[in-house]
């Protein structure tokens, strides 16, 4: 098992897992809510990563 910071090539991995899941979460009912919900992830992952990463390197300081 690999733990990392996720970028935007494990899109498809993730999807996948929400497809699996939907059902159990208002607003990803249609094929156009997952699309939304795929595109709000891909806009998010860079700034996520920067937040690990700087919190990370704060914490090993």
């Amino acid at each position: 098992m690999e733990i990392r910071i996720a970028n935007e090539c494990d899109i498809d991995g993730w999807m996948n897992l929400v497809s699996k899941v939907k059902n159990s979460f208002p607003g990803l009912e249609t094929k156009e809510d997952l699309d939304g919900h795929r595109d709000t992830v891909l806009d998010f992952i860079p700034a996520i990563a920067w937040i690990t990463n700087s919190v990370f390197r704060n914490w090993m300081d």
